[in-house]
């Protein structure tokens, strides 16, 4: 404060700020918080969309071993949940862009465009 006393965070608001916190006092602050943010967003839209396909992925191959008479069983369960588990190590670790992206955020989860990403991959 202009007294001189530091402010205190009180006890939980450090976790839920930190990745939208910046140190600097100057106008670039707002960009590093925006950059957190869209990757935060980016992230949350990238995992729905991996439990999507996961879903549907899973929905396919059990339509097809069923077709075959194949009954679901351990090594099938086995092989899914290691693929699914490397996806979702592939998209665990979003990085943060040098320059913010031209396109604007999606305004909801049921946007064509995503709907039109989900579809294509």
């Amino acid at each position: 404060g202009a007294d001189g006393e530091s402010a205190l965070a009180s006890a939980g608001e450090a976790s839920m700020a930190a990745p939208f916190s910046a140190r600097p006092g100057t106008p670039l602050a707002a960009l590093a918080i925006l950059r957190h943010a869209r990757a935060a967003a980016g992230h949350a839209v990238q995992m729905r969309a991996l439990i999507c396909l996961h879903g549907l992925s899973a929905a396919g191959a059990l339509s097809a071993l069923h077709l075959r008479g194949v009954r679901y069983g351990r090594a099938h369960l086995l092989a899914a949940n290691a693929i699914s588990t490397l996806c979702g190590i592939a998209t665990a670790f979003p990085q943060l862009r040098a320059a913010l992206s031209r396109a604007p955020p999606l305004s909801s989860l049921l946007a064509p465009r995503l709907a039109a990403s989900l579809v294509l991959q």
